[in-house]
């Protein structure tokens, strides 16, 4: 996806979801005065080594197992305090929504791809 702020700034989404040697995740922000990067182990990993799989975990489970326990926990803690969740809202699920169907509408005009607005909710 190529995607315009408001404020004018361009950002890239690239997404793979048919890796077959497994689940690998990377993430990288490259901005104007520097770039941040997903910690990843490093390798090198040749098709010999992808075919045989054994360096990447068959799901997400191991690698965001305790981003989900601490996730969890948070939404407890609120619940227990009687405080909002600190995590992702109702809200922000409608506005990823609302960016998912703009992207689609985008791929969908005639075969070529086109700019769409992102309405606001």
């Amino acid at each position: 996806m190529l995607l315009r702020t408001a404020d004018g700034a361009l950002t890239t989404v690239e997404t793979f979801l048919n890796a077959g040697y497994g689940y690998a995740v990377r993430c990288e922000i490259v901005a104007e005065h520097g770039a941040l990067a997903l910690s990843d182990p490093a390798r090198l990993v040749s098709d010999a080594a992808r075919a045989q799989a054994t360096d990447h975990p068959a799901d997400l489970v191991p690698r965001f197992a305790d981003a989900y326990r601490l996730q969890l926990q948070a939404w407890t803690d609120a619940v227990a305090q009687g405080e909002p969740s600190p995590l992702a809202t109702a809200y922000d699920g409608l506005v990823a929504t609302a960016v998912a169907e703009a992207v689609i509408a985008s791929m969908k005009d005639g075969g070529r791809t086109v700019p769409v607005q992102v309405p606001e909710v």
